[in-house]
């Protein structure tokens, strides 16, 4: 698959959240891989969609391809302390 496709901008799901490139000019298929393979980090899925948001390439956080661009979930909250290991406050 070698089409000339339209803009696109790489995505990442950061440890401080997602991310987003500028946008960049037209390129084949092959370049907008190797875009995606070139920037990946182990642990934090990339993928490339074009400017109106459609799905080019990518690879999830095991290096994986996808078939579709991941969801940004929100972080879970910290584990709420229950019961007799709660925190007192001194002086009580």
């Amino acid at each position: 698959m070698t089409a000339i496709v339209t803009a696109y901008q790489f995505h990442s799901i950061e440890a401080d959240g997602p991310w987003t490139s500028l946008p960049f000019p037209p390129a084949d298929h092959r370049h907008i891989v190797q875009g995606v393979i070139g920037g990946f980090l182990m642990g934090r899925p990339r993928w490339a969609t074009d400017t109106d948001g459609r799905f080019l390439y990518g690879l999830d956080a095991k290096g994986k391809e996808l078939t579709a661009s991941p969801t940004v979930s929100a972080p879970s909250p910290a584990p709420r302390r229950r019961g007799k290991n709660k925190p007192t406050l001194e002086g009580s």
